[in-house]
Parts: structure tokens; sequence; C-alpha cells
């Protein structure tokens, strides 16, 4: 097919990435470029498009990044590109080491590539901060019917070189590649132009064996760890590694996953502490994972591709928007009842995200503080406890209402919180339970529709409920 006849349903496949760099590198790999095509309404995404292989790819750019953006990002994609089957995301990752190995190939190395794969107990993916798993994400198993035999990495990566010689994509050398001990710190050179580890002490550093070719990076496959801002905590990555299995941390698969079926491919080019620095971005997260997903697509049959569902059909997106349409239209034709409470008194700006109380710096728990007791709450919440109130006391300034908003925001995320009440002293009607219940009544009919009519018929019943006292 030439490539001014392709249409936007053309395309079966989505190269998914969030920074320019990881764009550059996924174009690097195009074995043709196509010219650009509109897309659908109110999306913002950015696209480039072209052929790797046997399969016309669409190329899409997040405008930011973080798990939102990418939920927001995915749903676009679905609209502008009816037929894609699948997305790859390929880019940047921070990797989760463990202890060194007797085999220095499984040691994961800045450069080495780490590749989602499903289990009988997670999808392939994990959104650790907010304490859930992401197990009904949508990934696919490519690497069951890919046997990517040698991975032409190096080969690859030499070619995007080539082709982008001032680009940084070379190897930046295993001198370069330094894990530090857990415990030891990064020391900052308040001197130097930009992040380095040139005070960090040798001693600190952890003992591996070399490699006998350490321009070829490894594969690894496991679970992702997904979150909304960047892990430096050596300490919390070692946990999560313990206690979950994850092997590398991204900010982009946790949005994606519940609205995409995608496989996640990631560079290495830093190790989740305070050593952190971009000097591998472009060799390790980029043209390593990029030349991985280029070699992956190479050996995938097409046919196999088109005996994929579409990915909107597969994340539910095309039943979700029939279903609302037909909402909509069953709505005019019902009349529903009539959503009306100005009978209820309420206090403005009561919810935990209101701009008043969560602007605030610090508003929520920090990533690895109150492991324990969000724990518990998270327990009580999903368990059969029998009693409905969980209260949570403490001195004053101990942390409570930042606990209570972490959870309010947990819940909301999950789409789960059906209403909240912030108390704040010496601030009129939020310092009292006068119209605690009131208030909470009034969120839940907006939030919880199954709720309405009963709350309406309460409210129409007995015009004089909301000024009653709470023992009435």
């Amino acid at each position: 097919m030439e490539a001014n006849q392709r249409t936007n349903e053309t395309y079966t496949i989505a190269w998914v990435c969030a920074l320019p760099i990881e764009q550059a590198a996924a174009r690097g790999m195009l074995d043709e470029q196509h010219p650009n095509l509109p897309a659908a309404k109110d999306d913002t995404n950015n696209y480039r498009f072209g052929r790797i292989g046997e399969h016309d790819v669409v190329i899409a750019v997040l405008k930011y990044a973080g798990t939102a953006p990418a939920a927001t990002a995915a749903t676009n994609l679905s609209r502008s590109f009816p037929n894609v089957r699948f997305g790859l995301i390929v880019g940047t990752g921070d990797g989760a080491p463990g202890r060194p190995h007797n085999d220095p190939q499984k040691d994961i190395r800045l450069g080495d590539v780490i590749v989602s794969s499903p289990s009988s107990e997670y999808s392939g993916a994990i959104q650790y901060d907010l304490g859930k798993s992401l197990e009904k994400g949508k990934f696919i198993r490519l690497r069951g019917d890919a046997q990517l035999d040698g991975y032409q990495i190096e080969t690859l990566v030499d070619k995007l070189v080539a082709k982008y010689p001032e680009s940084g994509f070379h190897y930046p050398g295993d001198e370069f590649d330094k894990l530090f001990a857990s415990k030891y710190l990064h020391v900052k050179d308040e001197e130097a132009d930009e992040e380095c580890c040139t005070l960090c002490e040798d001693e600190g550093l952890v003992q591996r064996k070399q490699r006998k070719n350490p321009r070829t990076p490894a594969v690894h496959y496991g679970l992702i760890g997904c979150a909304n801002q960047v892990l430096q905590n050596s300490g919390l990555r070692d946990k999560l590694r313990q206690e979950l299995g994850i092997i590398c941390f991204e900010m982009e698969a946790g949005g994606l996953m519940n609205d995409f079926p995608c496989l996640i491919i990631r560079g290495i080019s830093n190790y989740c502490d305070s050593h952190k620095n971009k000097q591998w971005q472009p060799y390790a997260a980029v043209a390593a994972a990029a030349a991985y997903a280029k070699r992956l697509l190479s050996v995938i049959v097409p046919r196999i591709v088109a005996e994929e569902k579409l990915a909107a059909e597969v994340a539910g997106i095309l039943e979700t928007q029939t279903f609302v349409l037909g909402q909509l239209k069953g709505s005019v034709a019902k009349a529903e009842v009539k959503l009306d409470l100005r009978g209820l008194p309420t206090v403005p700006n009561a919810a935990f995200d209101s701009h008043v109380d969560f602007d605030e710096q610090d508003s929520t728990c920090l990533l690895g503080t109150r492991v324990d007791i969000l724990e518990k709450i998270r327990d009580w919440i999903t368990g059969n406890a029998t009693k409905s109130i969980f209260w949570l006391n403490g001195m004053a300034g101990t942390g409570k209402s930042t606990i209570a908003r972490s959870v309010a925001e947990e819940l909301a995320q999950r789409n789960q919180l059906g209403a909240s009440f912030s108390f704040k002293r010496g601030e009129g009607d939020h310092q009292s339970c006068k119209y605690l219940f009131t208030t909470m009544a009034f969120q839940l009919a907006h939030s919880v529709p199954v709720l309405r009519q009963d709350i309406t018929m309460a409210v129409d019943g007995n015009p004089d409920v909301g000024h009653k006292a709470l023992g009435e």
C-alpha cells in the first residue's frame, strides 16, 4: 500500500512514549515514514506514522507524564485509530537490581531491557503508590509468540547511532554503570553543572561480576511497578522488590493498562536511588528499548495481530459509549427523577479535594510513609468488618488529616469514594457536625445515582430534616 493511501483505519499497532528523545528513537526504528493524519476531535496526543516490517505503526507521544494523562491518551488513541489492536509502551525505566548474581547476565544493569511479563498473580504491572494490583489490566503475552534469538539489539542501536550521530544514543561505557549500596546516599557536587557522582566514594559501590560483552544488554521479564512520581528511594525499592517481585519502576503503564491492551518495554537508566542522573537515558532507556520493540515487531506475523480484538473493544470503551448514549436517550424518554435538594443545607468546600485545603503542600502522605496504618485502613475498606466506622485518633499534628486525605484521594481515583467532609478548626461550619450529614447526603446524591431517588424522597417527605439536631 502506498503511504499516501493509508487512513486512520490502516494502523493496527500503537507505539506509546512520553519523552521527546523516546519519540526520536521510535521514529529512528521505522523502516518507512508515512504522512501525518488528522486525529479525532479533542484528541491532544501528538502522532507520527510509519511502517516496521509488515506492520503499520502509529507513534503516540504523551503530553504529560503520569498515570492519569496516560489513561486519557489511551482513550483518545482508540478514538482516533479504531483498528489498533495493542500498544507497546517503550522508553525509560528505573531498575530494581537486587543482590549480585553469580551469572552477571542475570543482574539488572544500566542499559538492560525490562519487559512486562504476566504471571498467575499479576497482569504484568502493579500500581504500588496506591497499594493496589492492576491484575485486571489488559496485557499481552507476545513473549511466548515471538522467539527473539539474539535480540539483535546491539546491531539496531549501532544503526540508530549512525543515523543520528549527535543524539547521544551511543553506549556510555560500563565504567559509568555504578550501583551503590542501599544505605550509601548521594553526595552532591555543588560545583558540577549537572547531577553526577564525582564526590561519591567507591567504597559505597556494590561489587558485581564483569560481563563478557557489556555492550550487549540483557533482557529481563517480570513485574513492573507504576506510580505518579519518580522513585528515588533505594530502601523502598528493595522492599518492593522483595515483597512484590517488582524489577522495574515507571510512570505511564498504570494509566494505560486498564484502558488499553499493552506490553511495557523499558530500558534501564537508573537504579531508583539518590544517585539518579540522565547519563544513561538516551542509550539505555531509549535506544535499547526501542531496538527490542523493533525486533519484536519484526518477528510477529501480521495475521496474529489481525486476529486480536480491537483495543477499544478489549478495554470496554465502545460498550461504555453505547451504554452512556442509551442512558441519555432513556433519560429524555422516561423523565427520570428530578434532583432537587435545595432543602439540604450544605457546607461549601467541605470535600477532601477542595482547593481551600487540598492545594496545601504535603496534603497527602509521602510515598513510603504511614504504610502500616494505610494498609490497615485498606483492609477495613475491602474486608468484611462488622464495624462501619474506622476511628482514627491521636494528638494534634500527628498526621490524622493527612492520612484521611490520602485514603480519600485513593478511593476517589478508584471511583469508590461516595462523600467526604474535612473539618477545620476556626472556620465556621467546617468545625461543626451541624451540617455533616446533610452535606454528605448531598454529595452521595450526585456521586451514587442509585441513592438519588431515596435521598430526594426523604427531603420531599420531611423538608425540615436538614435542620434537625443530630440526635433526631
